[in-house]
């Protein structure tokens, strides 16, 4: 069946309405946001009206041994296409007499830092049409990484395909520092293959901050998550980080590994390279 694409300006988004297609993902819409000084963001329309619920397994500890708990999603929501770049950044951060420069690279920052530009992006576009801007929670971040697959990469099982979707330590690293290990740098956005959604750089790149603070997952299936109501590892508030990064081996970037950081801790910057994707929810 064809598509049709239909753009509709609401204040600062591009609606693309893409209808006719029965394949899932492709009769989603798409969305451009408008962030001034001629910068846009595209998001993803994950939407369970036309589609069934997000469901997807979630592998957890029980014992000794490990279980899958069903995580099902119901509430509609938009995805960043790809993580926020620093020109992204910019032309929301800066003052309006700065000059934004083009630059396609993932902006790397605390979580607190990442809430900031939220904060702003919401002062730019107040309560439009009952939307919000948000982190993703984890388990949106994860249905969305999936893409409606059940394995370890959103491709499939296996890494002999990992670097056509995902910058990690194999493909990154263009030097070596002084004890031999490579220097991994992050890349532009969306120079790899798109998950079945159409989303770039789940895998690998840069972590990406997830809404929820950090502690075991439930042991039993859950319907629109939102983490725990507290969290800390070693004393300390922990936000969940999802995805792994350039510098990080495969097993990290797997669709259900978890990380988490103190969401004011700046070592981040350059240690663990953490950026972030919004989403745009609707309540």
């Amino acid at each position: 069946m064809k598509t049709w694409i239909l753009s509709v300006v609401l204040g600062l988004l591009v609606v693309d309405a893409v209808c006719g297609s029965d394949d899932g993902p492709s009769s989603l819409s798409q969305v451009t946001l408008k962030l001034g000084r001629n910068v846009e963001m595209k998001l993803v329309y994950i939407s369970f009206d036309l589609v069934k619920p997000g469901v997807f397994l979630r592998p957890v500890r029980k014992g000794k041994g490990k279980e899958a708990v069903k995580v099902t999603i119901s509430k509609p929501f938009y995805i960043g296409t790809y993580e926020v770049t620093q020109e992204q950044w910019n032309a929301v951060m800066l003052n309006e007499k700065d000059k934004v420069k083009p630059n396609q690279y993932p902006v790397i920052v605390t979580w607190d830092a990442a809430y900031r530009f939220l904060e702003k992006l919401r002062e730019k576009n107040p309560d439009h049409l009952g939307h919000v801007y948000e982190l993703p929670t984890e388990a949106q971040w994860e249905l969305a990484c999936r893409a409606g697959s059940a394995t370890d990469y959103c491709y499939g099982n296996g890494v002999a395909r990992l670097g056509d979707y995902a910058w990690f330590r194999t493909n990154s690293g263009n030097s070596t520092n002084f004890i031999g290990r490579p220097v991994c740098k992050p890349h532009p956005v969306g120079l790899k293959k798109a998950n079945a959604w159409g989303l770039y750089d789940m895998h690998g790149n840069v972590w990406e901050w997830c809404r929820d603070m950090f502690a075991d997952y439930p042991t039993a299936n859950t319907e629109n998550p939102e983490g725990p109501s507290k969290g800390a590892v070693n004393g300390f508030l922990t936000r969940v980080r999802r995805g792994g990064s350039c510098d990080d081996e495969a097993d990290e970037l797997r669709s259900f590994h978890r990380g988490s950081n103190q969401p004011k801790n700046h070592s981040i910057l350059e240690t663990h390279k953490t950026g972030f994707r919004i989403v745009y929810s609707v309540y």
